[in-house]
């Protein structure tokens, strides 16, 4: 087999926004080895000095420099006596100030996740091929063509520009990204889904340059006014981490430092570690967690068995009482949720770094104004059915750009108010039309009337005519308009543990958590 180089294959995704036209003029998908005429480096001085037109013309939001923390040890597991130092008192004077007059503690942040760009895309080929070039299975693989993408399979270019135009207008100060950038095959033939394409090495690069690529096309139109949590898709292989290594994160933290406007003492923890916090208006914080350090799937591949990897959880001890010291609220952000899987019945994260989660949770649940992550693909929420403690706000799950499950691309606009969530809307684009275009899909007020745990649990557990069919309305919501009304009992929609157990198989544990899983 003759494997097309990964530059080739970057440059033949970029004339993926060409016209008809153009595209067979150059044969470019007929032919993924087809040279450009701008080589990738070009291209990235061309996006830099892009960035760097679009930084000074666009309105900033207020950010803080911060200096630099107490190192955390990589496998430091102790919950150590409060640092009650005041958050604010761990910054410096502000670096950028804003030139908008809204009130303080509030904030218009667009939400995008799971891009899975996916740079060997053919708009003629099918999911069963993964929608890319292979031989001599192609021949059964033939559908009509689709530039903007297919359910079943990962984000052309077409799509991601789509998405990301559609986004910029909704003009958002502050872009957060929850992971998943690159396609979820890198090193994979399609042909046979488990065999290697290219050394693992090869795969490095490949993925690298992906992440790289697809950061600079959310850098350009975030203006860099962006936040990046790592998904478990932008580490080759996925799932990987080395707890040995200094710097493992380096290469993400670099990329991420230079598309976005990141601290210094963000980037410092980012590249050891993979989590940071950054301040994000007037007594806000928002902290970004390295999720895949938690996941099962990396605990059944590499048997990590360390009590608090990179000391992550202490951090967020840390954090949390320093902002309950202080009176700042805090959004907590990431990729792998620590709940049960949406499509089968299993953990996300291993049972004891969950419990330890959802515990600091219920102590300094007053503090915590949002929960936001993404990897399931779906939109859903978790709520505890038998709150203890302080009760956070649910948490939400941020469906994808990608339609490789099934769903259609999204995206989120989320306003914050007076420190506090206000209202999101959901944005989708219906890849059933020609030429799709992003629309308001729901603003979760016509759902419920706050955004507390108990109005997401009624949401769910209202069994009167007008709660089922309301609940009926966000359940039709879930895969983002794709393949039409769900029909399927309100029973069927949700696992519930029974009040008193716990069950490691629904990922409910001892907190009695509730969610959404699809019906028959």
């Amino acid at each position: 087999m003759v494997v097309s180089q990964p530059d080739v294959e970057l440059e033949a995704a970029e004339v993926e926004n060409r016209t008809e036209d153009q595209i067979h003029e150059n044969h470019t998908e007929e032919d993924p080895d087809s040279p450009e005429k701008d080589s990738p480096e070009n291209s990235t001085e061309k996006e830099e000095t892009d960035r760097t037109t679009t930084k000074t013309t666009t309105k900033t939001i207020t950010k803080t420099t911060q200096t630099t923390e107490t190192t955390t040890t990589a496998h430091d597991a102790s919950e150590s006596t409060a640092d009650t130092t005041s958050t604010s008192s761990e910054s410096t004077a502000s670096t950028t100030t804003s030139t908008s007059t809204k009130p303080p503690g509030d904030l218009k942040m667009l939400v995008i996740t799971d891009l899975h760009f996916h740079p060997r895309y053919k708009r003629t080929l099918g999911p069963k091929c993964r929608c890319r070039t292979i031989s001599p299975e192609s021949r059964s693989c033939q559908v009509p063509a689709a530039p903007y993408g297919q359910h079943g399979c990962n984000s052309p270019k077409r799509l991601i520009d789509l998405s990301l135009e559609a986004a910029k207008a909704q003009e958002p100060e502050l872009w957060l990204v929850l992971g998943d950038l690159v396609d979820h095959h890198v090193g994979q033939s399609p042909s046979k889904f488990k065999a290697p394409l290219y050394s693992k090495e090869k795969e490095n690069e490949w993925g690298h340059r992906i992440f790289k690529k697809t950061l600079s096309w959310i850098s350009a139109a975030s203006g860099r006014r962006c936040l990046v949590a790592v998904g478990n898709n932008d580490i080759f292989p996925g799932y990987t981490v080395d707890f040995e290594q200094e710097g493992f994160y380096e290469a993400v933290a670099q990329e991420v430092r230079r598309s976005c406007d990141l601290s210094e003492n963000a980037f410092s923890t980012l590249r050891r570690f993979g989590f940071y916090w950054e301040e994000i208006g007037e007594k806000m914080v928002l902290l970004v967690l390295n999720t895949v350090i938690y996941a099962t799937k990396l605990a059944n591949r590499h048997n990590s068995t360390a009590q608090d990897p990179f000391g992550q959880l202490a951090w967020l001890k840390r954090r949390l009482q320093a902002a309950q010291v202080q009176g700042y609220k805090v959004y907590i952000a990431g990729h792998i949720p620590p709940v049960a899987s949406s499509f089968q019945p299993y953990d996300l994260w291993q049972r004891t770094f969950a419990v330890r989660y959802w515990n600091l949770l219920a102590k300094y649940g007053e503090v915590v104004a949002g929960q936001f992550f993404s990897h399931q693909h779906r939109d859903e929420f978790r709520v505890a059915l038998e709150p203890r403690g302080d009760t956070p706000p649910p948490m939400q799950l941020f469906a994808s750009v990608s339609p490789v499950f099934g769903n259609n691309p999204s995206f989120y606009a989320v306003e914050i108010r007076e420190r506090r969530l206000h209202e999101y809307r959901c944005f989708w684009a219906n890849l059933s039309e020609e030429e799709p275009k992003f629309a308001l899909e729901y603003e979760a007020s016509s759902l419920v009337d706050n955004f507390t745990n108990v109005a997401y649990r009624d949401l769910a557990l209202n069994t009167t005519p007008a709660g089922q069919d309301r609940y009926n309305h966000y359940y039709s919501y879930m895969a983002v308009g794709a393949r039409g009304t769900q029909n399927c009992d309100h029973e069927n929609t949700f696992w519930v543990n029974p009040a008193g157990t716990s069950s490691a198989s629904h990922g409910l544990w001892d907190w009695n958590m509730f969610f959404l899983v699809e019906g028959d």
